[in-house]
């Protein structure tokens, strides 16, 4: 008997400890659902719920209330109301249910608020469909207006309105009136250019109907008549210039044969009129084209000798043109038995220019310790008296004629006798002397100058001869 008990005693025993734990491990995942809701981790908060009611084999409203809170955080609406459903099965403090009934006034709000939401967006959605039928009614309208506006301005016979009607309404039952309309207006406008047969008849047909049935016609008839008004402004200008516009604008021309009888009447008596003025490009130019465009023409041996003779006027011109102003250096010599160096400058134009030359005999002078003899014949020493002699001149130069220049110029000599060994002079002669010159000096291509002039001494004038480069 007792050992039953004690078998009994024990199994109790054991089924309290079994309980307790149980017990306690839900309070343990209470307690930590808890801590996750105040941390915000709401899906946590939800598995741990679910962990104690394993525990439990039940539940109570703390844990639904806590079930309903974390399922309102997610945003989870019906598993919220489920939660609620099950909290108001269950007893509960007076607080409990206080808290869980502001969850579900939060969810009557809020599903008042959707529901209102709702119904604004149904409204507006129907007002703007029903602005929207009322708008196309209205372009409806205002279309079949702009059509009717549209066709009338066509029928009216303006062309810019036939031309859109007819882009803007390409399926229009009254097409057709329109085309005729159009045809009629293009009729009509081409009898007016024939009628009137001038430029501006043809250009505005092209203008209006640039792809008109007519339009080859009106295009010829157009060449023609400018034809023959570019032929009458040839007559009224009579020039050079209004020929050969004629001639270029109208190389087949009707009037060709007329304008080209003119051309070489003008040329002729235009290049006769440049060549009484020396225009001599002029007169290249004009008969150089009669020379070409009329090889037989009247004139053309008239026309050959002015162009011979202007292509000579215009290359002596040229040549003339090229010349410059020559500096030279040259080396002189006189008959006087001198010689020395000369430097000046040749001008083209005939403004003067200077020069200044120096010459020095075979025979030097001296210029210190002079002896004085009466005459030559009293020289009495062992060597033989000579002459020793320089000059010195400067003047002018001045253009003739290319390639010929004049000078004239005023010189200095100075004059002893010399033996090899002394100088001497000769009693009452002064040994300085003041004479002029004159010459010719000419040029021979750029470079080489040539001189030929006389010195007027007062014993015995002397020739001058030089080169210079």
């Amino acid at each position: 008997m007792k050992k039953y008990i004690s078998i009994c005693v024990l199994l109790f025993s054991s089924f309290y400890a079994i309980g307790q734990t149980s017990q306690d491990r839900a309070k343990a995942f209470y307690q930590e659902a808890v801590r996750l809701f105040e941390k915000k981790d709401y899906s946590k908060v939800l598995e741990y719920c679910q962990r104690v009611t394993d525990e439990l084999k039940t539940t109570n409203a703390r844990i639904e209330l806590l079930r309903i809170k974390s399922y309102y955080e997610l945003g989870e609406i019906e598993e919220t109301k489920r939660a609620l459903s099950a909290f108001s099965d269950l007893p509960s403090e007076l607080s409990l249910k206080q808290e869980a009934l502001s969850y579900l006034n939060k969810i009557e709000r809020s599903e008042k608020t959707m529901l209102e939401q709702e119904i604004s967006l149904q409204r507006l959605l129907e007002v703007n469909r029903l602005e929207k039928e009322g708008k196309l009614t209205e372009e409806e309208r205002r279309r079949k207006e702009a059509e009717a506006k549209s066709y009338q301005a066509a029928m009216s016979g303006n062309l810019t309105a036939i031309r859109q009607f007819l882009k803007d309404y390409p399926t229009h039952n009254e097409r057709q009136h329109v085309l005729d309309v159009l045809a009629n207006e293009e009729q009509r406008t081409y009898d007016n250019a024939i009628l009137q047969d001038e430029i501006g008849g043809y250009e505005n047909y092209l203008t209006l109907f640039n792809d008109g049935k007519h339009k080859n016609v009106v295009v010829k008839a157009l060449y023609e008549a400018r034809e023959s008004e570019a032929s009458d402004q040839v007559l009224r200008d009579n020039s050079v210039a209004g020929c050969e516009k004629y001639l270029e604008a109208y190389p087949t021309g009707k009037n060709k044969e007329a304008v080209l009888k003119l051309y070489a009447e003008i040329l002729h008596k235009e290049g006769q009129q440049a060549s009484s003025i020396k225009d001599y490009k002029k007169v290249e130019e004009l008969y150089g084209k009669y020379k070409s465009i009329f090889p037989s023409g009247g004139h053309i041996k008239s026309a050959q000798m002015k162009y011979d003779e202007a292509i000579r006027k215009i290359k002596r011109a040229e040549v003339i043109a090229s010349r410059s102003d020559k500096t030279y250096f040259m080396i002189n010599y006189a008959t006087n038995k001198s010689a020395g160096l000369e430097v000046g400058k040749l001008k083209i134009s005939h403004n003067p220019s200077v020069y200044w030359g120096l010459n020095y005999g075979f025979t030097l002078p001296g210029f210190s310790s002079l002896e004085e003899l009466e005459s030559l014949d009293d020289y009495a020493g062992d060597g033989t008296l000579k002459a020793g002699f320089f000059t010195s001149s400067f003047g002018l130069t001045m253009n003739i004629s290319y390639p010929l220049w004049g000078y004239a110029g005023i010189g200095v000599r100075y004059q002893t006798y010399e033996d090899g060994t002394d100088s001497y002079k000769i009693a009452g002669q002064n040994s300085w002397q003041f004479f002029p010159e004159f010459g010719l000096k000419g040029r021979i291509a750029r470079s080489l100058i040539l001189k030929a002039g006389i010195q007027l001494i007062k014993d015995k004038p002397a020739f001058q001869i030089g080169i210079g480069f």
